[in-house]
């Protein structure tokens, strides 16, 4: 009677997931490849997706990389740049709603391409976070896997476009140097605990991406109180290939077999929408005093967590972007259904 954990089919699969996880970005890393950890994994962990050996990401492990990311981003919110946030709410609230108003202008597009109905087609179009989006389209008897499916072509086109766009780019803007030394093992306690805690009651309030949010808010909080500090690299890195995991475990067959119209149709609206953020961004940009690739950053219609770290690892404004796509994310998901009825009203999106 031996243990179950010796039975191959126990572990095979987490160790494989893990070794195409790592070796995917490691040798994206070793070819210089933008956001490697998270890039690399995603198609390593797409390899073994598409043989039939991935292990499924435990909810545990992609709540875990949410607050360690999170709180790493909060950090960032020091009392110097909030101010500076502060002053520029009027431009970033243009901003965020100019996207928005550019995703609903291309949803006819998107449902003449990929034949979809009025409810599913606006979903899968707005910018809230992918699993916000498939809930709500859910509740109003909308094809949730359809969005589902639409923003995560979306997000990765966006991730790795934006990636190439930064790296190429070669600089952002400079911020002050707060988080030169690692934090100390009371004030990770303390900042790791706190995170977790605030995510719980995000949870019960029903607040939207409870974990990301509340690692956010409370990073935040600590930086405001002017502890300073950064996390290991490592675990940032551990963090974008738990990301890359989860995101290259869509990839199945089904993911490329299902509705493939639908998918050329998503990866032209998304290219459209690109297109659309960049011009907003150069408009932007002088307006607000950041440089260009910045002002994309805060536009570009991926995940807020995505765009954060593509921030932080091409040293850009981690706050300017993060605080673009929360309110933006914050306007998609008051107004997607009030919205939506009057666009499917005046014919814009048909039913």
């Amino acid at each position: 009677m031996g243990s179950s954990l010796l039975k191959p089919a126990s572990w095979l699969r987490p160790v494989l997931t893990a070794l195409a996880a790592f070796c995917g970005g490691e040798a994206a890393y070793l070819l210089h490849i933008p956001l490697p950890w998270m890039l690399g994994s995603m198609f390593g962990v797409a390899c073994i997706t598409l043989a039939g050996q991935v292990y499924p990401q435990p909810k545990w492990a992609r709540r875990s990389a949410q607050v360690f990311i999170g709180s790493a981003l909060g950090l960032f919110f020091t009392p110097l740049i909030f101010q500076q946030l502060w002053g520029l709410l009027p431009w970033i609230t243009f901003g965020a709603a100019s996207v928005i108003l550019m995703s609903l202008l291309v949803a006819p597009l998107l449902q003449k391409m990929a034949g979809l109905d009025g409810a599913t087609t606006l979903y899968a179009i707005a910018l809230g976070g992918a699993s916000e989006m498939s809930a709500q389209a859910q509740e109003v008897g909308a094809d949730a896997p359809m969005v589902a499916l639409s923003h995560t072509v979306r997000v990765v086109m966006v991730m790795l476009t934006t990636s190439l766009i930064a790296g190429a780019s070669g600089g952002g803007m400079p911020l002050p140097d707060t988080t030169a030394h690692l934090l100390s093992c009371s004030n990770a306690a303390v900042l790791l605990i706190g995170s977790y805690l605030m995510g719980m009651l995000f949870v019960r309030l029903r607040i939207i991406s409870a974990w990301k949010l509340g690692a956010l808010l409370v990073g935040a909080l600590f930086a405001l109180s002017g502890l300073q500090g950064r996390w290991p690299q490592e675990g940032i890195v551990i963090a974008q290939m738990i990301i890359g995991w989860g995101l290259g475990q869509n990839m199945t067959r089904s993911f490329f077999t299902r509705a493939p119209k639908a998918m050329l149709a998503m990866a032209a609206t998304t290219l459209l929408l690109m297109a659309g953020c960049m011009g907003v961004a150069w408009l932007l940009s002088p307006q607000i005093n950041m440089p260009l690739i910045t002002a994309f950053l805060a536009m570009a219609p991926g995940g807020m967590t995505e765009m954060g770290l593509i921030a932080k690892l091409f040293g850009l404004a981690v706050p300017m972007v993060i605080t673009f796509h929360l309110l933006r994310m914050v306007f998609a998901l008051l107004f997607t259904q009030s919205v939506g009825r009057w666009l499917i009203r005046m014919n814009w999106i048909k039913t």
